[in-house]
């Protein structure tokens, strides 16, 4: 009967201190969701702060960064007290920053956070335009612990964002490694390549056209087929033949002369209207007219032999691959040539049509005389994601 007493009594006393357990882990995690919902409305306040504090020196608007306040954030944790080193590692991480500086402010109440950071010099600073800003409680309790950044965040490389402003640096991803990188365009030039500083491969391409506007070289090919009569039932190849015969004939070869006029690019209407244009206009023309008449065409941007360089167009027909010079006659030219023919003395660095954009895998590699495959071209669509 004792024993049955006992236990009784220790299993009572059991669910006691389980009971009691519980209710101690409730409260914890109660207080550590009410901790991290005053930490983020302290956060909001103060950035509020900051962009009123700026609105009142008249330096224009700055905004919160999520991805770097993400990133500052779990830095913080460790809360590091070496700022340069914090601003090295955020612009290896964010290289769309230009400029940078960083606040960090130890066991401050929240009154004196908020002094410390407004009175920052930094906040007043003009090219500035976005902020990251994350608070933790001291440890022990004592006071807040607060680190702030502020950036001047380039713009994303696009040839709409090229055409909007004047500005000259910009920062680009690659599509093919999803490196970022700063890069500064040359405004003197009407063309101009992206090439990646990881992979070293050539991922974008953008020309202005005769309306002084960028677009990637790839959108010049707006699908444009000259009116014009085929006989009925022409195999394919004479057709190709007669395009072919048609641009040579009616498009006059006007050589880059190094002005920002003639450097333009122009489509295929408008070299059709001018019946002149140099070697990427006729090209354009060729191949837009061919992808017309649905033929599988490519226009080839590289280098030939003693010309340097250059722009021509490939298409493959019926198992044969062939090469056409859109500046040079036609005259008694009896049959389209055959890449292997005449292709040892070209070299493309790039290649488009109407829908990408292809890039060499190995673009330092000797040249292999392949314009098609995957295993030397890459496939990249301008301003998409990795392809």
């Amino acid at each position: 009967m004792r024993l049955l007493i006992l236990v009784l009594l220790l299993a009572l006393l059991g669910l006691g201190w389980r009971a009691n357990l519980a209710g101690s882990v409730g409260t914890w995690w109660q207080q550590r969701g009410a901790d991290a919902r005053k930490t983020a409305e302290l956060e909001q306040d103060l950035v509020t702060r900051l962009q009123q504090t700026r609105q009142q020196m008249r330096v224009g608007d700055i905004q919160p960064d999520a991805r770097l306040q993400q990133w500052l954030g779990q830095r913080m944790e460790h809360e590091t007290q070496d700022m340069n080193a914090l601003i090295h590692d955020a612009q290896n991480v964010f290289p769309e920053y230009q400029q940078m500086a960083a606040l960090q402010t130890w066991r401050a109440t929240e009154k004196e956070l908020a002094t410390n950071l407004q009175t920052w010099p930094e906040i007043g600073g003009e090219s500035y335009s976005h902020l990251a800003l994350t608070v933790r409680p001291s440890w022990g309790g004592l006071g807040w612990h607060g680190c702030l950044v502020v950036g001047q965040r380039l713009p994303a490389f696009t040839p709409e964002a090229l055409n909007a402003s004047r500005q000259s640096l910009f920062y680009s991803e690659c599509t093919l490694c999803g490196r970022k990188q700063a890069c500064q365009i040359p405004r003197h030039t009407r063309s101009l390549s992206l090439e990646c500083g990881g992979c070293r491969r050539m991922y974008a391409m953008v020309a202005s056209g005769s309306n002084g506007q960028y677009r990637y070289v790839n959108e010049f090919l707006e699908g444009y087929e000259p009116p014009a009569m085929y006989p009925e039932n022409q195999p394919r190849l004479a057709e190709l033949m007669t395009i072919w015969r048609a641009v040579s004939a009616g498009c006059q070869y006007t050589q880059d002369t190094g002005t920002d006029d003639n450097d333009a690019w122009q489509t295929a209407r408008e070299t059709q209207a001018l019946g002149r244009g140099d070697c990427e206009d006729s090209a354009i023309l060729l191949a837009d007219w061919l992808l017309a008449r649905g033929f599988e065409a490519r226009v080839a941007l590289g280098r030939y032999a003693e010309r340097g360089g250059h722009a021509w167009v490939i298409v493959r027909l019926e198992g044969e691959e062939y090469l056409l010079e859109s500046t040079e006659g036609t005259t008694g030219a009896r049959k389209a040539p055959l890449l292997s023919e005449v292709g040892s003395r070209y070299v493309p660095e790039i290649l488009f049509d109407r829908d990408a954009f292809y890039t060499r895998i190995q673009p330092l590699a000797l040249w292999n005389g392949d314009f098609w495959t995957d295993k030397t071209w890459l496939r990249v669509v301008p301003g998409a994601a990795r392809q």
